[in-house]
């Protein structure tokens, strides 16, 4: 049997429609090389389907079934069959055995904007990607994240190390701005940007304020000694990066820069994506609030009538439950929070309406 030739996936060409509706039925192919193998099933939760064999081309075998929607969540594969030897097609390919590969899986009423089917997207990690702005770097030893002091990365071409998270090279969304042309002479479609909103670490995955894009990314205005009250009498390293960090001005400044971005971007004809990071956010965070930045607010770590308290999972100790144990990753509660769900969803619109007006 070529198992090489075996092939079938998601997109339109081996399954549809794409996106049905509960009560449609859904075509779904496989392929296999030609006139080699005997006998080809679709294998659902519950039954076998016998597939048939619809066309053939040079090269080709294309075996066909329908599967009819009733229910919102459907997960099938493929068992082929060549005299006595039976192979099992996952979307991770063939198989010899079942040995809970990942399944197809045909998910109800979801709906994708049709400029995303087949468009050319790049992705970008920002602060790798190209600094725009020199004046909004991070500085070593702005601030300390995760018990040792921020670097600012001078060399470019300086391999990542250890502890890179804390290692800044500078890039930031008026680098993106300029390198625009750039990626439409390649052919970008869609810019996908890895977290942009506030947060201490590079990767942006531990998200600090999900209302605003980091200043670091976007623009700073002003520094230190502007505003007096934020600064942290006890942690000098912390004042430059809660007055940057915090403060209207610059958060105001940075999402007005998303703005231009966008509005640039739409202008060539390329799409925005967010890295919306909803399944856990920073432990600096508000809601939490464990480096205690926000002063005057009921972080939930120091009081528990916080709103937020039940925004996060909490053991019978007291202690909140980290992201694959990572405390710098608080998971969060959508099961015991309605509150919180909404106002995922409220942030979620915010973001792709006006003024901000991102594609997703």
């Amino acid at each position: 049997m070529n198992i090489e030739a075996i092939f079938s996936d998601e997109t339109p060409y081996f399954r549809y429609p794409y996106a049905p509706e509960k009560g449609e039925t859904v075509h779904v192919i496989i392929r296999t090389w030609k006139d080699d193998v005997d006998k080809v099933e679709l294998i659902l939760s519950n039954k076998s389907i016998k597939m048939s064999n619809k066309s053939q081309d040079f090269y080709f075998d294309y075996f066909g079934a329908d599967i009819f929607i009733d229910s919102r969540l459907i997960k099938y594969y493929f068992k082929i069959y060549k005299r006595d030897k039976v192979l099992y097609y996952f979307k991770t390919g063939a198989k010899d055995t079942f040995d809970g590969q990942k399944e197809f899986v045909i998910t109800t009423d979801f709906n994708l904007p049709t400029w995303s089917y087949g468009a050319i997207m790049y992705q970008i990690y920002v602060d790798k990607f190209y600094n725009g702005d020199k004046n909004n770097d991070v500085l070593t030893s702005e601030y300390t994240y995760l018990e040792k002091a921020v670097e600012k990365v001078h060399n470019w071409e300086e391999l990542p190390k250890e502890g890179d998270y804390r290692r800044f090279y500078g890039g930031d969304l008026q680098g993106v701005i300029e390198k625009l042309e750039y990626l439409k002479k390649l052919g970008a479609e869609v810019i996908y940007l890895n977290p942009i909103f506030v947060s201490p670490s590079s990767h942006k995955y531990d998200t600090q304020d999900y209302d605003h894009v980091d200043p670091h990314f976007g623009k700073i205005v002003f520094e230190e000694g502007d505003v007096l009250d934020l600064v942290a009498e006890d942690n000098e390293n912390a004042t430059l990066y809660i007055s940057r960090t915090t403060d209207d001005r610059n958060l105001s400044a940075s999402d007005e820069k998303f703005i231009e971005l966008v509005e640039k971007a739409h202008g060539m004809g390329i799409k925005i994506i967010l890295d919306g990071v909803f399944n856990h956010c920073g432990a600096f965070n508000k809601w939490l609030d464990k480096e205690q930045i926000y002063s005057g607010q009921k972080g939930a770590l120091e009081n528990a009538d916080s709103p937020w308290h039940d925004y996060f999972v909490w053991d019978e100790n007291g202690e909140y439950k980290g992201w694959w144990g990572h405390l710098n990753h608080p998971k969060l509660n959508y099961e015991g929070s309605k509150e919180l769900e909404d106002e995922m969803i409220r942030i979620g619109k915010k973001w792709v309406s006006p003024p901000f007006n991102a594609d997703g």
